[in-house]
Protein backbone atom coordinates (compact mmCIF):
# COMPACT_ATOMS: atom_id res chain seq x y z
CA UNK A 1 0.00 0.00 0.00
CA UNK A 2 1.72 3.32 -1.24
CA UNK A 3 1.83 6.13 1.61
CA UNK A 4 3.48 8.83 -0.09
CA UNK A 5 1.81 12.04 -1.07
CA UNK A 6 4.04 11.43 -4.44
CA UNK A 7 3.10 9.43 -7.13
CA UNK A 8 6.55 8.98 -8.25
CA UNK A 9 10.14 10.22 -7.46
CA UNK A 10 10.10 11.88 -10.13
CA UNK A 11 7.66 13.94 -8.95
CA UNK A 12 8.75 14.34 -5.62
CA UNK A 13 11.89 15.59 -6.87
CA UNK A 14 10.05 18.15 -8.96
CA UNK A 15 7.87 19.67 -5.62
CA UNK A 16 11.29 20.06 -3.82
CA UNK A 17 12.93 21.84 -7.07
CA UNK A 18 10.15 24.22 -6.78
CA UNK A 19 9.91 24.65 -3.06
CA UNK A 20 13.73 25.30 -3.67
CA UNK A 21 13.48 28.26 -6.15
CA UNK A 22 10.60 30.08 -3.53
CA UNK A 23 13.46 30.06 -0.96
CA UNK A 24 15.65 31.22 -3.22
CA UNK A 25 13.44 33.71 -4.64
CA UNK A 26 11.92 34.74 -1.26
CA UNK A 27 15.88 34.97 0.34
CA UNK A 28 16.64 37.44 -3.12
CA UNK A 29 13.61 39.63 -1.89
CA UNK A 30 14.75 39.97 1.36
CA UNK A 31 18.13 40.73 0.57
CA UNK A 32 17.22 43.82 -1.97
CA UNK A 33 14.77 45.08 -0.04
CA UNK A 34 17.14 44.86 3.42
CA UNK A 35 14.64 42.39 5.80
CA UNK A 36 16.24 40.77 8.51
CA UNK A 37 13.53 37.85 9.52
CA UNK A 38 15.43 37.24 12.60
CA UNK A 39 15.26 40.89 13.80
CA UNK A 40 11.61 40.63 12.51
CA UNK A 41 11.11 37.37 14.73
CA UNK A 42 12.94 39.94 17.81
CA UNK A 43 10.56 42.52 17.31
CA UNK A 44 7.58 40.19 17.62
CA UNK A 45 9.16 38.70 20.46
CA UNK A 46 9.49 42.30 22.21
CA UNK A 47 5.98 42.59 23.09
CA UNK A 48 5.97 41.60 26.53
CA UNK A 49 9.23 44.13 27.44
CA UNK A 50 7.99 46.92 25.16
CA UNK A 51 4.03 46.71 26.15
CA UNK A 52 2.41 49.53 23.77
CA UNK A 53 4.26 52.90 24.12
CA UNK A 54 8.14 51.20 24.67
CA UNK A 55 10.34 51.04 27.74
CA UNK A 56 12.10 54.80 28.67
CA UNK A 57 15.63 53.37 28.55
CA UNK A 58 17.30 50.42 26.58
CA UNK A 59 17.12 47.01 28.07
CA UNK A 60 20.63 46.96 30.15
CA UNK A 61 21.62 42.74 30.84
CA UNK A 62 21.46 43.79 34.68
CA UNK A 63 17.64 44.08 34.45
CA UNK A 64 16.80 41.40 32.02
CA UNK A 65 19.18 38.60 33.39
CA UNK A 66 18.75 36.22 30.34
CA UNK A 67 20.84 38.57 28.34
CA UNK A 68 21.27 40.94 25.50
CA UNK A 69 19.76 41.96 22.60
CA UNK A 70 21.01 43.32 19.33
CA UNK A 71 20.82 46.97 19.45
CA UNK A 72 18.23 46.93 16.78
CA UNK A 73 15.75 44.89 19.30
CA UNK A 74 16.44 47.21 22.24
CA UNK A 75 15.45 50.28 19.54
CA UNK A 76 12.18 48.77 18.91
CA UNK A 77 11.27 48.20 22.28
CA UNK A 78 12.53 51.82 23.42
CA UNK A 79 10.08 54.35 23.61
CA UNK A 80 11.86 56.57 20.70
CA UNK A 81 10.74 54.27 18.10
CA UNK A 82 6.84 54.59 19.11
CA UNK A 83 6.57 58.26 18.85
CA UNK A 84 7.24 59.45 15.03
CA UNK A 85 8.61 63.05 15.55
CA UNK A 86 6.19 66.13 15.84
CA UNK A 87 6.64 69.50 13.75
CA UNK A 88 6.59 70.66 17.02
CA UNK A 89 9.44 68.96 18.68
CA UNK A 90 13.26 69.32 19.72
CA UNK A 91 14.44 66.16 19.79
CA UNK A 92 17.38 65.58 22.37
CA UNK A 93 19.64 61.99 22.50
CA UNK A 94 21.40 61.21 25.61
CA UNK A 95 24.26 59.09 25.43
CA UNK A 96 26.85 57.96 28.72
CA UNK A 97 26.74 55.58 31.16
CA UNK A 98 25.29 54.25 34.21
CA UNK A 99 24.85 57.69 35.68
CA UNK A 100 22.71 58.64 32.84
CA UNK A 101 20.68 55.42 32.38
CA UNK A 102 19.76 55.25 35.79
CA UNK A 103 21.18 52.69 37.94
CA UNK A 104 19.35 51.86 40.79
CA UNK A 105 16.43 54.88 39.96
CA UNK A 106 12.92 53.77 38.80
CA UNK A 107 12.63 55.11 34.76
CA UNK A 108 10.91 58.56 36.03
CA UNK A 109 13.22 59.25 38.31
CA UNK A 110 16.02 59.39 35.75
CA UNK A 111 17.99 62.61 33.90
CA UNK A 112 16.16 62.45 30.98
CA UNK A 113 12.81 62.00 32.84
CA UNK A 114 13.21 64.66 35.26
CA UNK A 115 14.05 67.09 32.10
CA UNK A 116 11.00 65.91 30.69
CA UNK A 117 8.39 66.69 33.29
CA UNK A 118 10.08 70.30 33.47
CA UNK A 119 8.25 70.61 30.02
CA UNK A 120 10.78 73.03 28.28
CA UNK A 121 10.36 74.90 25.55
CA UNK A 122 13.25 76.39 23.07
CA UNK A 123 13.00 80.51 22.31
CA UNK A 124 11.44 79.31 18.83
CA UNK A 125 8.69 77.35 21.22
CA UNK A 126 9.22 73.86 20.47
CA UNK A 127 8.88 71.22 22.55
CA UNK A 128 12.37 69.68 24.24
CA UNK A 129 11.63 66.26 24.24
CA UNK A 130 14.68 64.07 26.11
CA UNK A 131 15.22 60.35 25.20
CA UNK A 132 17.49 58.03 27.10
CA UNK A 133 19.94 56.32 25.09
CA UNK A 134 22.18 55.88 27.83
CA UNK A 135 23.75 52.12 28.87
CA UNK A 136 25.47 50.50 32.00
CA UNK A 137 29.42 50.39 31.61
CA UNK A 138 32.35 52.75 29.89
CA UNK A 139 32.80 52.81 25.68
CA UNK A 140 32.83 55.96 23.47
CA UNK A 141 32.78 52.56 20.73
CA UNK A 142 29.76 51.40 22.00
CA UNK A 143 28.27 54.57 22.74
CA UNK A 144 28.99 55.24 18.69
CA UNK A 145 27.42 51.80 17.80
CA UNK A 146 24.48 53.69 19.71
CA UNK A 147 24.53 56.82 18.34
CA UNK A 148 24.73 55.02 14.83
CA UNK A 149 20.98 53.05 15.24
CA UNK A 150 19.58 56.44 16.80
CA UNK A 151 20.41 58.82 13.50
CA UNK A 152 17.06 57.79 12.02
CA UNK A 153 15.07 58.87 14.78
CA UNK A 154 16.50 62.83 13.78
CA UNK A 155 17.48 64.20 16.90
CA UNK A 156 18.57 67.63 16.86
CA UNK A 157 20.97 67.31 19.73
CA UNK A 158 23.28 64.82 21.00
CA UNK A 159 24.46 65.01 24.62
CA UNK A 160 27.55 62.80 24.90
CA UNK A 161 28.70 62.43 28.30
CA UNK A 162 32.02 60.85 28.07
CA UNK A 163 33.87 60.28 31.37
CA UNK A 164 38.45 59.27 31.53
CA UNK A 165 37.13 55.40 31.75
CA UNK A 166 35.13 55.71 29.05
CA UNK A 167 38.16 56.28 26.87
CA UNK A 168 40.37 53.40 28.25
CA UNK A 169 43.83 52.50 27.02
CA UNK A 170 42.80 50.15 23.93
CA UNK A 171 46.42 48.92 24.63
CA UNK A 172 45.60 47.19 27.83
CA UNK A 173 44.98 43.58 28.62
CA UNK A 174 41.98 42.72 26.32
CA UNK A 175 40.94 40.41 28.86
CA UNK A 176 39.94 42.92 31.47
CA UNK A 177 37.09 43.70 29.41
CA UNK A 178 33.66 43.51 31.20
CA UNK A 179 32.00 40.55 29.52
CA UNK A 180 28.44 43.04 28.81
CA UNK A 181 31.02 44.91 26.45
CA UNK A 182 32.34 41.97 24.98
CA UNK A 183 28.54 40.34 24.17
CA UNK A 184 27.39 43.81 22.97
CA UNK A 185 30.10 44.70 20.45
CA UNK A 186 29.53 40.59 19.40
CA UNK A 187 25.63 40.81 18.45
CA UNK A 188 26.37 43.85 16.85
CA UNK A 189 29.82 43.28 14.74
CA UNK A 190 27.88 43.79 11.21
CA UNK A 191 26.99 47.28 12.60
CA UNK A 192 30.30 47.88 13.88
CA UNK A 193 32.36 46.34 10.62
CA UNK A 194 29.91 49.40 8.43
CA UNK A 195 30.92 51.74 10.89
CA UNK A 196 34.96 50.89 10.44
CA UNK A 197 34.22 50.70 6.47
CA UNK A 198 32.62 54.10 6.91
CA UNK A 199 34.91 56.14 9.14
CA UNK A 200 38.67 55.26 8.81
CA UNK A 201 39.38 56.28 11.92
CA UNK A 202 42.77 54.55 13.78
CA UNK A 203 41.67 54.91 17.43
CA UNK A 204 38.28 53.57 16.23
CA UNK A 205 39.77 50.55 14.40
CA UNK A 206 42.09 50.15 18.00
CA UNK A 207 39.20 50.13 20.37
CA UNK A 208 37.44 47.26 17.91
CA UNK A 209 40.17 45.05 17.69
CA UNK A 210 40.65 45.21 21.62
CA UNK A 211 37.09 44.06 22.28
CA UNK A 212 38.00 41.21 19.62
CA UNK A 213 34.99 41.76 17.35
CA UNK A 214 36.96 42.89 14.01
CA UNK A 215 36.58 39.78 11.75
CA UNK A 216 35.44 38.80 8.55
CA UNK A 217 32.19 38.41 8.43
CA UNK A 218 31.27 35.14 7.21
CA UNK A 219 30.84 34.58 3.36
CA UNK A 220 27.18 33.44 3.58
CA UNK A 221 26.29 36.77 4.78
CA UNK A 222 26.30 37.84 1.36
CA UNK A 223 23.81 35.68 0.25
CA UNK A 224 21.63 34.60 2.87
CA UNK A 225 18.94 36.62 4.48
CA UNK A 226 19.06 34.77 7.54
CA UNK A 227 21.99 35.54 9.77
CA UNK A 228 22.96 35.07 13.07
CA UNK A 229 22.20 31.23 12.56
CA UNK A 230 25.72 29.22 13.93
CA UNK A 231 23.18 26.18 15.28
CA UNK A 232 21.77 25.06 12.05
CA UNK A 233 19.82 22.03 14.15
CA UNK A 234 18.31 24.34 16.07
CA UNK A 235 17.27 26.42 12.78
CA UNK A 236 15.54 23.11 11.41
CA UNK A 237 13.72 22.32 14.66
CA UNK A 238 12.02 25.86 14.26
CA UNK A 239 11.16 24.88 10.58
CA UNK A 240 9.65 21.78 11.63
CA UNK A 241 7.39 22.34 14.12
CA UNK A 242 5.02 25.26 11.99
CA UNK A 243 4.63 22.17 9.64
CA UNK A 244 4.12 19.53 11.73
CA UNK A 245 1.84 21.90 14.29
CA UNK A 246 -0.66 22.31 11.55
CA UNK A 247 -0.37 18.54 9.92
CA UNK A 248 -1.29 17.56 13.63
CA UNK A 249 -4.36 19.88 13.69
CA UNK A 250 -5.48 19.05 10.24
CA UNK A 251 -5.41 15.32 10.69
CA UNK A 252 -6.98 15.79 14.28
CA UNK A 253 -9.71 17.98 12.88
CA UNK A 254 -9.90 15.00 9.84
CA UNK A 255 -10.55 12.30 12.49
CA UNK A 256 -13.27 14.16 14.60
CA UNK A 257 -15.73 14.62 10.84
CA UNK A 258 -15.26 11.05 10.55
CA UNK A 259 -16.35 10.12 14.05
CA UNK A 260 -18.70 13.11 14.66
CA UNK A 261 -22.57 11.76 13.96
CA UNK A 262 -23.88 14.60 11.78
CA UNK A 263 -22.49 17.55 10.11
CA UNK A 264 -23.48 20.45 12.50
CA UNK A 265 -22.15 18.08 15.53
CA UNK A 266 -18.80 17.55 13.42
CA UNK A 267 -18.25 21.47 12.78
CA UNK A 268 -19.13 21.80 16.52
CA UNK A 269 -16.39 19.49 17.50
CA UNK A 270 -13.78 21.32 15.24
CA UNK A 271 -14.71 24.67 16.61
CA UNK A 272 -14.12 23.56 20.18
CA UNK A 273 -10.59 22.07 19.03
CA UNK A 274 -9.92 25.73 17.34
CA UNK A 275 -10.59 27.55 20.57
CA UNK A 276 -8.94 24.66 23.22
CA UNK A 277 -5.40 25.28 20.46
CA UNK A 278 -6.12 29.38 20.89
CA UNK A 279 -5.72 28.66 25.06
CA UNK A 280 -3.13 26.15 24.86
CA UNK A 281 -0.77 28.17 22.70
CA UNK A 282 -1.56 31.39 24.71
CA UNK A 283 -0.78 29.44 28.41
CA UNK A 284 2.10 28.11 26.10
CA UNK A 285 3.54 31.62 25.37
CA UNK A 286 3.01 33.16 28.50
CA UNK A 287 4.47 30.65 30.31
CA UNK A 288 7.93 30.47 27.61
CA UNK A 289 8.03 33.88 28.09
CA UNK A 290 8.05 33.76 32.14
CA UNK A 291 10.94 31.24 31.29
CA UNK A 292 13.01 33.03 29.39
CA UNK A 293 12.03 36.13 31.24
CA UNK A 294 10.57 38.19 28.17
CA UNK A 295 8.19 38.76 30.64
CA UNK A 296 8.32 41.31 34.05
CA UNK A 297 5.72 39.32 35.66
CA UNK A 298 8.40 36.64 36.43
CA UNK A 299 8.99 37.29 40.14
CA UNK A 300 5.37 37.27 40.76
CA UNK A 301 4.11 34.12 38.47
CA UNK A 302 3.44 31.82 41.59
CA UNK A 303 4.85 29.02 39.49
CA UNK A 304 8.04 28.21 40.60
CA UNK A 305 9.97 29.31 37.06
CA UNK A 306 12.88 31.18 37.92
CA UNK A 307 14.07 34.16 36.60
CA UNK A 308 17.44 33.37 38.12
CA UNK A 309 19.92 31.88 35.65
CA UNK A 310 19.89 28.12 36.00
CA UNK A 311 16.04 27.90 36.96
CA UNK A 312 15.55 24.53 37.80
CA UNK A 313 12.95 21.58 36.17
CA UNK A 314 9.91 23.60 35.51
CA UNK A 315 12.16 26.42 33.93
CA UNK A 316 13.09 23.95 31.79
CA UNK A 317 9.79 22.36 30.86
CA UNK A 318 8.11 26.36 30.71
CA UNK A 319 10.97 26.62 27.93
CA UNK A 320 9.66 23.72 26.18
CA UNK A 321 6.40 24.40 26.49
CA UNK A 322 6.38 27.69 25.66
CA UNK A 323 8.77 26.94 22.42
CA UNK A 324 6.84 23.57 21.10
CA UNK A 325 3.36 24.90 21.66
CA UNK A 326 3.55 28.91 22.27
CA UNK A 327 5.38 30.33 19.13
CA UNK A 328 6.30 26.55 17.53
CA UNK A 329 10.12 26.99 17.82
CA UNK A 330 10.60 30.48 16.21
CA UNK A 331 12.29 31.82 19.10
CA UNK A 332 15.08 29.73 18.73
CA UNK A 333 15.87 31.07 15.16
CA UNK A 334 17.44 34.34 16.77
CA UNK A 335 21.10 33.26 17.88
CA UNK A 336 20.87 35.77 21.53
CA UNK A 337 17.66 34.07 22.28
CA UNK A 338 19.59 30.30 21.28
CA UNK A 339 22.48 31.51 23.81
CA UNK A 340 20.37 32.08 26.65
CA UNK A 341 18.06 28.45 26.30
CA UNK A 342 21.42 27.37 26.48
CA UNK A 343 23.54 29.47 28.86
CA UNK A 344 20.86 30.35 31.50
CA UNK A 345 18.70 27.34 31.84
CA UNK A 346 20.03 24.27 33.21
CA UNK A 347 20.63 21.60 30.68
CA UNK A 348 18.94 24.02 28.15
CA UNK A 349 21.65 22.35 25.12
CA UNK A 350 19.05 19.49 25.51
CA UNK A 351 15.88 21.51 24.38
CA UNK A 352 16.72 21.51 20.69
CA UNK A 353 16.71 17.82 20.91
CA UNK A 354 13.36 17.65 23.01
CA UNK A 355 12.19 20.03 20.23
CA UNK A 356 12.79 18.49 17.41
CA UNK A 357 11.57 14.87 19.21
CA UNK A 358 8.53 16.53 19.90
CA UNK A 359 7.99 17.25 15.95
CA UNK A 360 8.66 14.06 14.96
CA UNK A 361 6.39 12.56 17.47
CA UNK A 362 3.37 15.25 16.42
CA UNK A 363 4.11 14.24 12.46
CA UNK A 364 4.08 10.05 13.81
CA UNK A 365 0.58 10.84 15.24
CA UNK A 366 -0.20 13.26 12.58
CA UNK A 367 0.22 10.28 10.19
CA UNK A 368 -1.38 7.90 12.33
CA UNK A 369 -4.49 9.95 13.09
CA UNK A 370 -5.24 10.19 9.18
CA UNK A 371 -4.71 6.86 8.15
CA UNK A 372 -7.11 6.11 11.16
CA UNK A 373 -8.98 8.91 9.59
CA UNK A 374 -9.04 7.64 5.77
CA UNK A 375 -9.97 3.45 7.33
CA UNK A 376 -13.06 5.07 9.19
CA UNK A 377 -14.12 6.17 6.04
CA UNK A 378 -13.90 3.64 3.76
CA UNK A 379 -15.45 1.39 6.82
CA UNK A 380 -18.60 4.01 7.51
CA UNK A 381 -20.87 0.91 7.08
CA UNK A 382 -18.84 -0.95 10.30
CA UNK A 383 -17.89 1.91 12.63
Amino acid sequence: MRISPFPTARAMLRVFAKALILLIALDLVLLVTGVDPSLAITRVNLWSIAGKAGIPRLIAPSVYVRGQLPLDGQLAAHTIAYMPKAADEFRVIILGDSAQWGYGLNPEDTLTEQLNAHGLHMNSGKRIVVFNLGLPNFSVVRDTVILDGVTRYQPDLVLWFVTAASLMDVHSDPNSVNSDLRTFFHLNAARLDNLLTRFHQEWFAEASRYYGVVQPLPFWYAVSAVREQDALPVWFDALLLPFTAIAFDASLGMLIGTIARGRWLGILGQVVILLVRLVISSIALWIGALALSFSPLVAGSGLGISSVPGGGPLTWLGTLFGLTEGDLGLTLLHLPHLQRVWADIDYGILIGLAVLLYALLQAALSQAMIRLAAWRAAHADRV
